[in-house]
């Protein structure tokens, strides 16, 4: 079933970021990858500054969501996994940490808390989508990337102290 109007196909372009949730295998973690990759790549004038650019990038990926998804759910089903832009949100929020920013090892560890978490969903995660409404199908990848950030921090404090002991 083609989207009949060229806004409903912008839609479903937007909601499967270009087309990466098309993809036949692991397609929310191939648009999870795109986001890391800037990270990853460019230089970055501050943590902070790329931070805050994430923590951007996250609150226009929510309102893209919700714009997009009732579209593609009414083209696609219920919580399709083409819809990616979710994870897009999820993720961007996950690097609005400067903690996630402060070097390629913490990125890449973000990316698969993020990623292990969203899969995973443990309690409340997976009460959370329901799939029926845009809310629900993006709050579960928003609580995912709060559970990965705890994580990453608590990560991160173990690594102090298991230097601070070495160095003992």
């Amino acid at each position: 079933m083609e989207p009949e109007r060229r806004s409903d196909r912008f839609k479903l372009l937007l909601a499967s970021v270009g087309g990466v949730g098309t993809l036949p295998i692991m397609p929310g973690t191939w648009a999870s990858l795109v986001v890391i990759i800037p990270a990853l790549l460019l230089p970055a004038t501050s943590d902070l500054t790329m931070a805050m650019s994430f923590g951007l990038l996250a609150v226009i990926a929510v309102g893209v969501s919700m714009w997009t998804i009732p579209a593609a759910q009414a083209h696609w089903g219920h919580d399709p996994s083409r819809v990616v832009i979710d994870e897009v949100a999820g993720m961007a929020l996950m690097l609005a940490d400067p903690l996630a920013l402060s070097s390629p090892w913490w990125t890449l560890v973000a990316f698969f808390v993020f990623r292990v978490y969203d899969v995973a969903k443990p309690f409340p995660i997976n009460r959370i989508n329901d799939g029926t409404t845009a809310f629900s199908v993006v709050a579960d990848d928003l609580l995912a990337a709060v559970y990965g950030l705890v994580t990453l921090h608590m990560l991160f404090v173990m690594t102090q102290f298991a230097v601070l002991w070495m160095a003992s």
